[in-house]
């Protein structure tokens, strides 16, 4: 059974729940084949409108929010939009699907990895023989660290993670899984990537979370200090730049774009 089957928050348009198995969650502006993009207002409903002017993936679904969808019905780009998309999907509750969709693919980005095993163990990390590791670091299962990278002691490098070259990480700095940093970078002790955004949807009386799973993207040449942190981002990545600097004790929350 997939998510969408005997639930009854939603209910299709265009399409059907059999078949509506999709590998995440795209945002409005990048189309993604094979993925759900979730419209509950006007400015994402504009980005797709901007994105039907290019290629649009074959395999793709909306979800709207039933009270926006109901906004839409007389603007004249609707019809346009109801051709292009096989999947049309209409959430009664969107807070509720926004933590239903978000809880359902983030068990499906992790449960091929294993938290536990340390990629040298298991052969499944890909470390260049210049790399310096020190003493009670854990390094995660397919983890890539490139050409002249340090991991100083008690550093933990999540799976699916990526290092670049010359990148040195100081102790006791944590990497969740699928953060991805660049080259000639330096992260100062204690630095948190890519833990969960602070993301929650008031719903049936109660704080429901927002489960994150979009992860960490650090350009080249980036610096930052101590006790500072850059969550995760909901379904995308967050995102620093080549260049960028940051202080001690920073807090970048997620789905930011620096």
């Amino acid at each position: 059974m997939n998510l969408f089957e005997q639930n009854q928050n939603f209910e299709f348009i265009n399409g059907s729940a059999l078949g509506a198995a999709f590998l995440g969650v795209a945002s409005s502006d990048h189309l993604k084949e094979d993925h759900l993009v979730l419209i509950s207002e006007k400015k994402f409903y504009e980005q797709l409108l901007e994105s039907l002017d290019k290629k649009v993936p074959s395999k793709l679904g909306l979800l709207f929010s039933e009270s926006f969808f109901l906004k839409i019905q007389s603007d004249e780009r609707w019809q346009k939009v109801k051709k292009e998309f096989p999947w049309i999907i209409l959430a009664k509750d969107f807070s509720l699907a926004l933590v239903e969709l978000s809880r359902f693919f983030h068990q499906k980005a992790y449960e091929k990895i294993d938290l536990f095993v340390d990629g040298r163990e298991d052969k499944s990390a890909d470390i260049h023989a210049s790399v310096r590791i020190g003493n009670h670091c854990f390094i995660g299962q397919n983890v890539v660290i490139e050409e002249g990278a340090t991991i100083h002691p008690h550093c933990h490098i999540g799976a699916n993670s990526y290092i670049g070259e010359e990148t040195e990480i100081f102790p006791h700095t944590t990497l969740y899984p699928f953060s991805k940093v660049g080259k000639k970078c330096r992260f100062h002790s204690q630095v948190t990537l890519g833990a969960d955004g602070f993301g929650y949807q008031f719903t049936q009386g109660m704080h429901a979370k927002v489960w994150h799973f979009g992860g960490v993207d650090i350009g080249d040449n980036v610096e930052i200090g101590a006790n500072s942190c850059v969550d995760g981002g909901t379904f995308s990545p967050t995102r620093v730049g080549d260049g960028s600097k940051i202080d001690n004790h920073v807090q970048v929350g997620h789905n930011c774009q620096i």
